[in-house]
């Protein structure tokens, strides 16, 4: 039995049971959704609102020993002053962290730059900045204020010292080799986990046509990413016009002006080409949440850049595809074919392009092993992978991966230079 490819655009085919698209639905509708982040100037207008009530109540806290309040004023209103330069050396550090990682690994590397850790602790330094302010200012003529005051201040202080040193630790993690690969490898393991939860089946059914081509949904706006499919919204617009929607694009593809991202499968009804639209989210670049690839790219492009003829580093060429091998090794016993979507009772509605085995191999180890002809090392490392992977995939699938194995230059194998044991 030989695998297919998934991503045909000619007209796709379902599995005739209801029972075999049944496992994937759920995981499916759970797993393609709209997910909404607490964009960065919301969290971050949030600490401040917080650090105006705080900065209104706690004065007027009456419990307690007392001190002088033109004291309490003075600490306010330094604390306050201080936080605005602290602000400014921290965040240009941390530009400089991210021109790091993009001139040294890629451009593409963006786990920093948008962990939610670099974005709130931005929102609580202004928080506390605000806040010993107001406090300050509602002082006012008081003689005295309560000790709880300047014990709070000092405890927000104190808190900015906290979170100054998750990002300092965040930071310099950020710029080591293998924590970074790690945390690749780890985002792309959990898109491929909840995308392909179910086990490889060389057994699977056979498949029936689907209605025709009706009409396409072609991409009005400018050039962009497709980043997030929010499968939900679609299968009830084809369920309320009981038609079959097909994506012809994937996550991480280019939506082109014009292009068409959607054809309609249908014998009488369509969906409106709002409703498919709206299901789709673009941007300007990939990110992690539904693209399958994105690991796999930044892993190429980091090994790409490695074994450049500018820097020449093969011992980090190899340790990508260490992490290559990894996610290769797990998609491998995956089943792929998760791209045809029924409804409750069983009735396709959506197909989605998804990659297939040979894709994701072309994308993992061709533009490697093409840069990598005169290395040796490099190549006696694919030439391992392959043979691991071949000597546990399914029968399916060990075709492409010895097509691989034969290639001009993968004949140059292990014999030749030893791979390092460990990286």
């Amino acid at each position: 039995m030989t695998e297919q490819p998934k991503t045909s655009r000619t007209a796709p085919h379902t599995s005739s049971p209801a029972q075999t698209r049944a496992p994937h639905r759920g995981t499916l509708l759970h797993t393609l959704r709209r997910k909404r982040k607490l964009r960065a100037n919301l969290a971050q207008l949030l600490f401040v609102i917080v650090g105006v009530s705080v900065g209104l109540a706690v004065p007027k806290i009456t419990a307690g020993p007392t001190v002088e309040a033109v004291a309490v004023k003075t600490l306010l209103f330094g604390l306050s002053a201080a936080v605005i330069p602290f602000v400014g050396i921290v965040f240009s550090l941390l530009f400089l962290v991210v021109q790091f990682g993009n001139t040294a690994l890629t451009p593409r590397l963006n786990l920093f730059r948008d962990d939610p850790l670099v974005w709130r602790s931005f929102g609580y330094f202004m928080g506390v900045f605000v806040g010993c302010a107001v406090a300050g200012l509602a002082i006012g003529s008081d003689q005295t204020v309560s000790v709880l005051v300047p014990i709070v201040a000092l405890t927000a202080a104190l808190g900015i010292l906290v979170v100054f040193r998750s990002l300092q630790f965040a930071g310099f993690r950020s710029i080591q080799f293998a924590p970074t690969l790690r945390d690749i490898a780890e985002r792309g393991r959990a898109i491929i986990d909840a995308l392909y939860p179910e086990p490889f089946d060389e057994h699977a059914a056979g498949e029936d046509p689907v209605p025709p081509v009706t009409s396409q949904v072609r991409w009005p706006h400018h050039n962009s990413i497709l980043q997030q499919i929010d499968l939900p919204a679609l299968m009830v617009a084809a369920e309320r016009s009981d038609s079959v929607v097909e994506l012809t694009i994937a996550v991480g593809d280019v939506l082109r002006e014009g292009a068409v991202v959607a054809q309609i499968r249908s014998t009488e009804n369509r969906p409106s080409d709002d409703a498919i639209l709206a299901s789709l989210t673009a941007g300007l670049e990939r990110t992690f949440d539904q693209d399958p690839r994105f690991a796999f790219r930044l892993l190429v492009d980091i090994a790409l850049r490695a074994l450049s003829p500018a820097i020449n580093d093969q011992t980090t060429g190899v340790q990508v595809i260490d992490g290559i091998d990894g996610l290769l090794a797990t998609l491998e016993m995956r089943d792929l074919d998760v791209g045809f979507v029924g409804a409750a009772d069983g009735t396709l509605r959506v197909v989605l392009t998804l990659p297939s085995w040979e894709e994701y191999l072309a994308l993992a180890i061709d533009e490697i092993s093409l840069s990598a002809c005169a290395i040796p090392t490099v190549l006696a490392r694919i030439d391992r992978m392959l043979s691991d992977l071949a000597a546990d995939a399914p029968e399916a699938r060990r075709p492409a991966i010895e097509r691989r194995r034969r290639q001009p230059g993968a004949e140059r194998s292990a014999a030749e230079v030893p791979v390092p044991a460990t990286t």
